[in-house]
């Protein structure tokens, strides 16, 4: 689900890793990502976009709309701000990540799992004790990492924070705040998201080219159906993760109209759909949402 492939992008950042294979030839459809408008009363303009934080190399997801969407915005808002400061991400990551008296992760899973929790290890060539002093929201990224398809190229949060480098930049949250919401899951949560990366890692490829190409093609109800399936359908990890954090960042991003300012706001694509996500919370509260691709 799409989580999944946010903690990819994650944990790339985090362990200073991450693919360099270019993708083959983009064919199909001509690309469409959901974008929405948002506007108030006394003018007030914003633009959301969902977007994926991991693509193949080379993919092509820039359209006319995006870009005039940006040329009217005057500040770029990414939920990580400091996205190329791949340094500062892995000490916070290291800081966060290790503690004394975890033991080895096969003591922390259901004995059925042991034997796909091996083939993890082995892709991501390490030990079983090589993780007994790290916590176990930070194992699963790290072997979410292991499981990611090798041509995984930049995200779009990158993209256009290297594409708009005139434009003031925000963050929604940065890095220590989101970390650091993994980091005081409790841990029945974290081993929950340490299942279901070990439950979900065989068909992690599939999963991704499924997830791209409804990301691509802008088809919101298949990712809705996405968001309720794999890591989001805990109903705790989904409160912690996606629903608690779009709550907090409604007030920033009203802030930010009301000071004036006209945000193009990027934010992973299960933030954007559903109940709890930007665009309903939004209309909810009074302002006016279209959605113009």
């Amino acid at each position: 689900m799409m989580l999944r492939r946010a903690l990819v992008a994650l944990a790339a950042l985090a362990l200073a890793a991450c693919g360099t294979e270019s993708a083959d030839e983009q064919s199909g459809p001509a690309p469409s990502p959901a974008l929405w408008e948002v506007t108030g009363d006394n003018g007030q303009l914003a633009y959301l976009f969902g977007t994926i934080h991991t693509l193949p190399e080379g993919a092509n997801w820039r359209t006319g709309t995006i870009d005039r969407a940006l040329a009217q915005s005057d500040m770029l808002v990414l939920e990580i701000a400091a996205l190329d400061n791949s340094a500062a991400i892995a000490a916070e990551f290291a800081r966060l990540g290790q503690s004394a008296g975890n033991g080895n992760l096969s003591h922390r899973i259901k004995p059925e799992l042991r034997d796909e929790l091996a083939v993890l290890l082995e892709q991501a060539g390490s030990l079983d004790q090589d993780f007994a002093q790290i916590e176990s929201w930070a194992a699963a990224l790290m072997l979410v990492q292991a499981t990611a398809p090798e041509d995984e190229g930049e995200g779009v949060d990158v993209a256009l924070l290297r594409g708009n480098a005139t434009m003031k930049v925000a963050e929604l949250e940065g890095i220590a705040d989101q970390l650091g919401r993994f980091d005081s899951l409790p841990e029945k949560e974290q081993i929950d998201l340490l299942t279901a990366v070990i439950e979900s890692a065989p068909d992690s490829e599939a999963e991704s080219d499924r997830l791209m190409a409804n990301w691509l093609y802008g088809d919101v109800e298949a990712m809705v159906e996405e968001t309720n399936q794999g890591l989001l359908a805990d109903p705790e990890l989904r409160e912690a993760l996606l629903t608690n954090r779009n709550r907090e960042w409604l007030p920033k991003i009203e802030a930010w109209m009301a000071e004036g300012n006209k945000p193009f706001i990027a934010a992973g694509a299960a933030h954007m759909v559903g109940p709890s996500g930007l665009p309903t919370q939004l209309t909810e509260r009074g302002w006016t949402i279209k959605r113009i691709q």
